[in-house]
């Protein structure tokens, strides 16, 4: 599954408690940003937040991941670039990472070749830390009803 989303009914404390394998996942939480990361924090992940309505395609998606992740400025703008940053994660030391993607329909509807490939690195980067036996949960909120077709095997 490459560039595949799981449809696991994730939540939150399952999360936390490493009931949930690595990798990216819709969710249908409602918790806030806010209480995501405290949740966060009182479990010892590192976590990040991406505000979706500003992330219509790549260039915007990279700058976005970059500035959540607190990427150094002169990191390349390109999918290997932000692959590589995302598999050194080192200065966010934890139990694991989760990233939130809010409002991915946005990138699915606009351009949706390039949300696909968003969604593999993120993917090949959590599978990368599961490896390493630190997990990786990619949460998407609100992906729209078309993002299945994009995502499927």
């Amino acid at each position: 599954m490459p560039h595949g989303l799981s449809v696991m009914n994730v939540r939150l404390e399952d999360v936390f408690a490493g009931a949930v394998p690595s990798g990216v996942y819709r969710y249908h939480g409602r918790e806030s940003p806010d209480a995501m990361a405290d949740a966060a924090a009182s479990s010892d992940w590192a976590f990040f937040y991406l505000d979706g309505r500003d992330i219509g395609d790549k260039a915007s998606f990279i700058a976005a991941v970059g500035a959540a992740a607190r990427f150094p400025a002169y990191s390349a703008a390109n999918w290997d670039a932000l692959e590589e940053s995302l598999r050194d994660l080192s200065w966010a030391a934890g139990s694991g990472h989760l990233i939130l993607w809010e409002d991915a329909r946005v990138m699915a509807r606009t351009s949706p070749a390039e949300f696909a490939t968003a969604v593999g690195v993120l993917r090949a980067c959590a599978e990368f830390w599961e490896r390493r036996g630190t997990p990786m949960i990619v949460l998407l909120r609100r992906t729209g009803l078309g993002t299945a077709m994009l995502l499927a095997d």
